[in-house]
């Protein structure tokens, strides 16, 4: 059980790495760049972290690189194009933070039991999680 919430630590980084990559070349707000940067740089040390833990025991999979397909992030990225402001762009972010939140906290309950390693991963991506929101909402 432990290889699926492993599995989960490692789509809700990702998505979260690849989402703070991709608007940071979109934002023309070098500050609000600047926090993404140092947010991108957690959810980079999860992913990393995730990974070697996985190495280590063996438990192998293809990274997902996946994106929600959901009615609101499909209209929330269409939308980007229109409207770059750090305002709109904290609040997609926060919104994907909710979702990867609850993704993880379901992948530990259906569980059970995982390893204190596996908890200790998805615990600190929880928190990058939460951090992540209350830097966003500091701009919406």
């Amino acid at each position: 059980m432990d290889a699926s919430v492993i599995k989960c630590i490692l789509e809700v980084s990702e998505v979260g790495r690849d989402t703070l990559g991709n608007l940071i070349k979109k934002s023309d707000d070098s500050g609000f760049r600047s926090v993404m940067a140092d947010e991108f740089a957690k959810f980079q040390d999860i992913t990393r972290n995730t990974m070697e833990y996985a190495a280590k025991n063996n438990i192998s999979f293809k990274s997902s690189k996946k994106f929600r397909a959901n009615p609101l992030s499909n209209f929330r990225l269409g939308t980007l194009s229109i409207k770059k402001t750090p305002e709109y762009m904290a609040e997609m972010l926060v919104v994907s933070n909710i979702i990867g939140l609850i993704d993880i906290k379901k992948a530990l309950k259906e569980c059970g039991e995982a390893n204190e390693d596996v908890k200790a991963l998805a615990y600190s991506l929880i928190d990058v999680l939460n951090s992540n929101i209350q830097e966003m909402l500091s701009f919406v």
